[in-house]
């Protein structure tokens, strides 16, 4: 069973035409980017 992380937000919601991307900075400094590809839309 994972943890509790502690993190934080660290650049707000970028949105673009095809995909939106946020970063998320851990505890130890470690950055995580998440992205969405938006439905329907080709590359």
């Amino acid at each position: 069973m994972a943890g509790q992380i502690s993190s934080s937000l660290t650049y707000g919601i970028q949105r673009l035409p095809q995909v939106s991307f946020f970063n998320i900075r851990d505890e130890d400094g470690n950055i995580v980017m998440v992205c969405q590809q938006h439905a329907g839309v080709t590359p």
